[in-house]
């Protein structure tokens, strides 16, 4: 029973949990970041066709991130199928880990005193979405695979400063979390 009352311990208060619920959250953004990270780091590394197609062939390794699933889903469907066909696939790539995380995310975000990290993160992750797409959009139009592994190291350079970026602002906050979290622990 001593153990039990010690475990609950951490968590007997509305700012307990929210600090635990946060730092899970942030280590499950930092694992999807790394994920990308090796993909984008990857894609840096093509240079002929031959690269292309090795790269290709070892693609769903890097299935672990959520973005690299659905970035793979409008590459392989969205040439041969309607819009709303690629979104309904892309959503059922979704695992019960991510629903999980995008709604506590959704739940932090929405208790959070300070959203301009937020926003800033936000709005950083979905500006690299877009131009991950529009520059897989242009890839379909590129008439060479040397131009379509010319445009695929621009993806990899640009979202690798998103993600380095990301990965800076989610570790400082973790840090500070865990030092919060382990003070109101120490200090109850």
């Amino acid at each position: 029973m001593k153990i039990y009352n010690w475990i609950d311990s951490f968590f007997s208060t509305k700012e307990k949990r929210r600090l635990f619920l946060w730092i899970v959250t942030a280590i499950y953004w930092l694992w999807q970041n790394a994920w990308q990270s090796y993909l984008f780091i990857e894609l840096f590394k093509l240079s002929d066709y031959t690269s292309l197609f090795r790269f290709l062939e070892n693609m769903n390794i890097f299935t672990q991130s959520f973005l690299v699933r659905m970035l793979y889903v409008i590459v392989m469907k969205s040439s041969s199928y309607s819009l709303i066909y690629v979104i309904g696939f892309i959503l059922s790539q979704l695992t019960v880990f991510d629903i999980f995380f995008l709604i506590s995310t959704a739940l932090l975000y929405e208790s959070s005193t300070s959203k301009r990290k937020w926003h800033v993160l936000m709005i950083s992750l979905l500006l690299m979405i877009c131009c991950d797409i529009i520059i897989i959009v242009f890839g379909y139009q590129q008439v060479s695979l040397t131009g379509v592994v010319r445009l695929l190291k621009y993806l990899a350079i640009g979202s690798l400063v998103v993600e380095i970026a990301h990965v800076g602002l989610l570790l400082i906050g973790l840090v500070e979390n865990i030092k919060h979290f382990v003070e109101i622990n120490i200090c109850s």
